[in-house]
């Protein structure tokens, strides 16, 4: 199965503009398409959940609490946090 990706409205859109460029057929759903701008980080995790996606976010204050809280009632594709301070290239090359 190929992975699918949704990005959190934190996310930097560059890096979702420049990997959907370098590679296209990557399923990599910005946060606006996704539904998720606004959304508290345990709505963005059921969004996620139930579309099959791994959530990706810079977010590693809260989000690391709120997926140990959420997996255990659910289940998830799983979640990968970039660093802020990652260059935007080095960010598109792991994701």
């Amino acid at each position: 199965m190929t992975p699918r990706f949704l990005a959190d409205a934190d996310f930097n859109q560059r890096i979702v503009l420049g990997l959907r460029r370098r590679e296209p057929a990557v399923d990599f759903r910005d946060a606006r398409s996704g539904g998720v701008i606004g959304a508290e980080d345990a709505t963005v995790l059921r969004i996620a959940a139930e579309s099959g996606r791994i959530l990706i976010s810079h977010d590693r204050k809260t989000i690391p609490g709120h997926l140990a809280r959420f997996l255990k009632d659910h289940a998830s594709p799983g979640v990968i946090i970039v660093s802020q301070d990652l260059d935007i290239g080095a960010a598109i090359g792991i994701c």
